[in-house]
Formats: structure tokens, C-alpha cells, sequence
């Protein structure tokens, strides 16, 4: 595990790395997709780029509502405001703040570009855990989002430099995150290989990534997460995005069926 990878001769953020390896996988899964004829590859990619940035800001917002210290430094007049700016915008993000930055920004593409808002929730719903599998990738070797010590044979020893906390084993949860996310990948690709209800797609990514994120959060052991009573930041959030789920997989109203064509 490393902070950093040096590739001819550059010093790249491991984090950084594998988000950027992640967006390069989503763009081929864009170029390759079939579910609608509708949405061209260019416009897909338009789409993309209103739900990274939109996303960005989500998951930078939520970092600094779980962890205040992180925004106040910005009204610290002991460090010059440059110094400040910098700092407070350095540093972690959450993933779900990502997600909710993320379909707000899609929801504002599909309204300029007039497009069918639950067809085309269901060709980024796949894209997601994508993202959240390389992201996750990334935290294991940053060492941030890590887990609760334990002695069993499952324990991860981070080094020294590492964000998490080094010399002990911990519970690797990044790599809990990848294997959960790459399933929920197989899953959602099987899914939609036959003829489905529009929305569906998105229903089944949001139930099952808020009941693994929910659970998976008892593991945690970083406290930089946002504690409200028992429960982190992150489970509150999984409650309304699994409501929201099962509201798409159930509700009855009128929705239009796509068929995947290879």
C-alpha cells in the first residue's frame, strides 16, 4: 500500500490514480452499451461529465458536514487565506455525498438535453459501483476509509506514511468495498440483459449498495465519518436511498421497457 506511484518519473496520487482508471472503465461501458438507441455515446458522455463535477461538490460538501474541522480551518486567520483555501479543499470525500452531488447533476442533464429521466437513471446506475470499486481501490492503498482492528487472519498491517493507522491489523473494509461493488457490476450487466421495466436498473444499485454500505459500516474504524447517536453519517444516508430503491422497483406508474441489443 502507497500514497503515491511514481510513473515515468511522475509522483500520482494512488487515489487519483485509480478514480481516473475507474472513469476510463465507465467511458468504455458508455461506448459499448446497447440498452437504448436514444443515447449516443457524445451525449452519454455529457451526461457523465454533469454527474462528476455535480458529484465532486456532493462528496466534498458531506466531507466537511462529517468531519467541521475541515471547513472551519478556512476561517482560521492564523494562516494566510491561500494556505486556508487550499487546505479546506484538500483531503477526503464520501462517496454518498458523491452519489446524491451525482444524480442531482444527472437530473439537470436530462432536463436540459429533454431526455427520458428513468431510461437513461438505468445506464448510469451501472456505472456507479464502477466508480465506487476503483474508488475503493484507491482507499486501500491510501490507507483511508480502513477498519476496526481485529486479530483475526483477515487483518491488514498498513505501513508506515499510511492514513491509516500502522502496525496493527485492521479489518480491510476498501477491499470489502471493491468485492461488494464488483459483484453489484455482475449483477446489474446480468439484469439488464433481458427486457426490463425503465428505473429498475437504478432501484436494484440503490437497495443493495445502501444495505451493503449500512452493514459495512459497523467495520469501520476511522472516526472521521460523522457519528449522529449509533449511527455513522453514511447508514442515515442509506435509509432514504433505500427507500428510494424500493420506491423505483415497486411503483406501478407508467414506464416504458427497454430490450439490450448486443
Amino acid at each position: 500500500m502507497k500514497l503515491f506511484f511514481n510513473i515515468f518519473g511522475l509522483k500520482i496520487p494512488a487515489y487519483g490514480f485509480f478514480a481516473a482508471l475507474g472513469i476510463l472503465v465507465v467511458l468504455v461501458y458508455l461506448k459499448r452499451q446497447r440498452i437504448y438507441k436514444t443515447l449516443d455515446f457524445d451525449t452519454a458522455l455529457s451526461g457523465l461529465l454533469y454527474a462528476l463535477v455535480a458529484g465532486g461538490i456532493g462528496a466534498k460538501v458531506l466531507y466537511w458536514i462529517t468531519d467541521p474541522s475541515s471547513l472551519a480551518i478556512l476561517f482560521d486567520k492564523g494562516y494566510p487565506f491561500m494556505e486556508r483555501l487550499q487546505m479546506t479543499f484538500s483531503g477526503g470525500m464520501v462517496f454518498l455525498g458523491g452519489l446524491i452531488g451525482g444524480l442531482v447533476g444527472t437530473l439537470l442533464f436530462l432536463y436540459q438535453y429533454k431526455l427520458e429521466t428513468l431510461r437513461t437513471l438505468d445506464i448510469f446506475a451501472v456505472g456507479l459501483p464502477i466508480l465506487q470499486m476503483f474508488g475503493r481501490m484507491g482507499c486501500f492503498f491510501a490507507g483511508c476509509c480502513y477498519g476496526q482492528r481485529t486479530n483475526s487472519c483477515i487483518g491488514v498491517v498498513f505501513p508506515e506514511g499510511s492514513l491509516a493507522p500502522s502496525g496493527v491489523p485492521l479489518i480491510p473494509t476498501q477491499l470489502f468495498g471493491v468485492a461488494g461493488n464488483l459483484l453489484l457490476v455482475a449483477y446489474l450487466l446480468f439484469y439488464t440483459r433481458k427486457t426490463r421495466e425503465s428505473g429498475k436498473v437504478m432501484g436494484w444499485y440503490l437497495v443493495l449498495y445502501s444495505i451493503g454500505r449500512f452493514i459495512l459500516e459497523f467495520f469501520r474504524g476511522d472516526e472521521i465519518r460523522g457519528l449522529y447517536g449509533s449511527l455513522s453519517t453514511s447508514q442515515w444516508i442509506s435509509i432514504p436511498l433505500l427507500a428510494m430503491g424500493l420506491f423505483l422497483l415497486f411503483w406501478k406508474g407508467k414506464r416504458e421497457l427497454y430490450l439490450k441489443r448486443g
